[in-house]
């Protein structure tokens, strides 16, 4: 059984929520907060592509979680950088 639409509109807002938390942090230079937020972010859009959007809305949805996957990566290089090989 699919959540309903409502239910989906509520996720999404929460998913928002923790975006512009982190969006916050992040501006702060408190990365690990606003790594943390992306990443419930990230879950809750991955929640909503699960249910019965449709191809459209979730090509949007995900190119949205795209974007906050790679600014968790850019967060976690800054805060532990790798080692260059010589």
């Amino acid at each position: 059984m699919a959540p309903r639409p409502d239910t989906n509109q509520y996720i999404l807002k929460e998913a928002l929520h923790k975006a512009n938390n982190a969006v916050f942090f992040d501006h702060r230079q408190y990365w690990a907060g606003a790594i943390r937020a992306y990443g419930e972010s990230c879950s809750l859009l991955g929640q909503v592509m699960r249910t019965s959007l449709d191809e459209q809305d979730k090509m949007k949805v995900e190119a949205v979680r795209i974007t906050y996957v790679r600014r968790i990566y850019e967060l976690q290089d800054f805060v532990t950088p790798t080692m260059h090989r010589l």
